[in-house]
């Protein structure tokens, strides 16, 4: 149901002259990656990056947390 409205090409036109200006792009500001995300300190690395791996026991206990929360809100079967 509706009206609907078919264009067929019957004409085409290859090899036309087009202005160069079609093709130029914004002059974009340029940063470097540290200016962008702030400047990063060595104290701010090494607060981001934990001294060491997580402990198997520590691996354990945030996933018995992680379980209790998922029966907490249904959204995994208990065993």
């Amino acid at each position: 149901m509706g009206v609907k409205i078919l264009k067929e090409a019957t004409d085409i036109q290859l090899d036309i002259k087009l202005d160069d200006g079609l093709f130029q792009l914004p002059e974009y500001k340029q940063e470097s990656i540290d200016a962008m995300m702030g400047e990063a300190t060595e104290e701010s690395d090494e607060e981001m990056m934990p001294e060491q791996a997580p402990t198997k026991e520590q691996l354990d206990q945030v996933a018995k947390q992680l379980q209790e929360a998922m029966k907490n809100f249904g959204g995994m079967p208990q065993q």
